[in-house]
């Protein structure tokens, strides 16, 4: 997953959580040793974060269960990179930079590793809530070196955007597009990106 802009935020970048499914509905139970990060592996990478302790936003939040929220103890958070020359990244102490010394250009890149091979139906995104122009935007999804997919994730609603109360629900549109968040009781924050061999 390689993140190309934010939704405005010129230091910051995250989301919630993501999934990933194979071919008959079946969610792939990814654990932290999976998935990585580069060039930074969240906000704990910063040195005024390690001097005060651990922030809460890391990388592992992004495949706990918790994504329909505005609470960002349950989020990931990284510091936004954007860079299109090249760039040294020896001085950062992160595992996954640390084996990728000189990228050019360097985006921030999510990495997840797959145990054996599988057929992938379809991936869930629930972008950054919490700040939503921290929201990933454009991201292109890699398979095997190839890309399968580049386009925008919806920024996220706040919380003040969505109804109380199912009651008091109504039609959202985004970019020309009808739709429905739930509620602030019961948020359905999620995007679903489709793989399929059908145009229509």
């Amino acid at each position: 997953f390689v993140i190309r802009s934010t939704h405005g935020d010129l230091f910051y970048v995250g989301l919630n959580g993501l999934e990933i499914y194979e071919v008959g509905g079946n969610k792939v139970i990814l654990t932290p040793d999976q998935i990585h990060a580069t060039p930074f592996r969240d906000v704990n990478d910063l040195p005024e974060i390690k001097k005060i302790g651990r922030d809460e936003r890391c990388l592992e939040k992004l495949i706990e269960p918790t994504n329909d929220t505005f609470n960002d103890r349950f989020m990931w958070l990284v510091p936004f990179f954007n860079w299109e020359g090249d760039i040294n990244l020896g001085s950062i102490s992160n595992d996954s930079a640390d084996s990728r010394k000189s990228v050019s250009p360097s985006y921030n890149t999510i990495f997840v590793l797959l145990d054996s091979p599988i057929k992938i139906s379809h991936i869930k995104l629930w972008n950054y809530s919490k700040t939503p122009k921290r929201g990933v935007n454009e991201i292109e999804i890699f398979v095997d070196d190839v890309l399968v997919y580049f386009g925008s994730i919806l920024k996220s609603p706040s919380k003040s955007e969505l109804p109380l109360k199912a009651r008091h629900r109504r039609d959202h549109y985004r970019d020309g597009t009808k739709l429905d968040w739930g509620t602030q009781e019961d948020p359905d924050l999620s995007q679903t990106i489709l793989f399929t061999n059908e145009y229509d």
